[in-house]
């Protein structure tokens, strides 16, 4: 049975997901406190497998997790399950579980209205909608959109990748990023029936071929966005026009140093609150590092965090913008880092101990 868990001034609640069948409870409830910096675990929930990522709704009364449970054998294709967080002890109870109709599904994200859920699904390169229930609950896909086309890297190109998917901030149109055919595709979403259909204005946004683009952010202020691409380790930079949900690249950056030739492959991006930086994770290289954004929305790189850094598949900023917790997965555990007035990072020594974290999502 679990206690009561007052948020207050002090510490700040999240979950972790974990990309791993190995254990039976790949959700864990954490907190920081947000005097030190010091990380606690709270609980760890069952009901999803390979939770490789979360997401929460905005009233904080749902989390979204995907689960690598195949509901029907024949077609291999994986589920998305739901949860409702209890307001007092942040437990996770299982509302229900759904096809997300396709295979190796590795992102999922909320509208803004919290009406559709949308996910990603690699291995099959196709995107889905699921339409969310009064009660949180999931309702089977309204609409299944499958990517093709190829790239010129042979080892990850020989077909469409989806990797991410969000809507914009008034949730008319849907952004969905394919490392396979290196393009972001571009939908507008009917709000009612919850359906996908092409984007006139920009059927898709094409970025250079074999960068692999993997992630990507809307600036909060709806002028700019930020296309991570994992396959050159590198950032574009791009004007967004809201009212017509359409993209034009400024400037690609690279975040590894000119000199490093080994492996290495991006992650993850974030913004800070407030707008000011963006920061783009590398695996392989193992570093963080940290853009300042222009006023034209382009970005100079300020700094490149390796201190207590490995495989950092994952990593987010809480609201208050002084503290970054990085899931390092291959070292099995999260940490902290402090998160200064200029957006640059210092390590600390507050770690703890999580298997494979991919995943970290905060609750408030």
């Amino acid at each position: 049975m679990m206690v009561s868990l007052a948020s207050n001034a002090q510490s700040s609640f999240f979950f972790v997901g974990s990309a791993t069948d190995k254990i039976s409870d790949p959700i864990t409830l954490c907190s920081i406190d947000l005097s030190n910096g010091k990380l606690s675990r709270i609980q760890s929930f069952e009901g999803s497998k390979s939770s490789s990522y979360l997401c929460i709704s905005a009233d904080k009364k749902y989390l979204y997790a995907v689960d690598g449970e195949q509901l029907d054998s024949k077609s291999k294709h994986v589920s998305v399950a739901s949860f409702e967080i209890d307001e007092k002890t942040k437990e996770l109870t299982l509302l229900n579980k759904q096809s997300v109709m396709g295979r190796g599904a590795c992102h999922l994200s909320l509208t803004s209205n919290n009406k559709f859920l949308m996910v990603a699904n690699y291995s099959s390169g196709n995107v889905v909608v699921l339409p969310v229930d009064k009660d949180g609950s999931l309702k089977p896909v309204s609409a299944n959109k499958q990517h093709a086309g190829t790239g010129p890297d042979q080892d990850r190109q020989k077909g469409p990748h989806a990797h991410y998917i969000q809507s914009s901030k008034d949730d008319k149109y849907v952004f969905a990023v394919d490392l396979g055919i290196d393009k972001v595709m571009n939908y507008q979403l009917n709000q009612k029936t919850g359906a996908l259909t092409e984007n006139s204005n920009q059927p898709f946004l094409k970025l250079e071929g074999g960068v692999g683009p993997r992630h990507m952010i809307i600036h909060e202020n709806d002028k700019f966005a930020y296309v991570l691409n994992e396959l050159t380790s590198s950032i574009s930079a791009c004007t967004y026009d809201a009212s017509k949900g359409i993209f034009s690249i400024i400037e690609t950056h690279p975040m590894l140093p000119a000199d490093f030739n080994d492996f290495s492959k991006a992650a993850a991006i974030r913004l800070h609150p407030g707008g000011r930086y963006v920061y783009g994770s590398n695996r392989g290289h193992d570093s963080i590092v940290v853009f300042e954004i222009g006023y034209d929305g382009n970005i100079t790189k300020k700094q490149t965090m390796q201190d207590g850094i490995e495989w950092p598949r994952d990593y987010n900023i809480h609201k208050g913008g002084s503290y970054m917790i990085v899931a390092n997965r291959n070292k099995d555990e999260i940490r902290t880092f402090n998160v200064d007035l200029n957006g640059e990072l210092t390590m600390t020594n507050n770690t703890l101990k999580v298997t494979q974290p991919t995943s970290i999502q905060f609750l408030d």
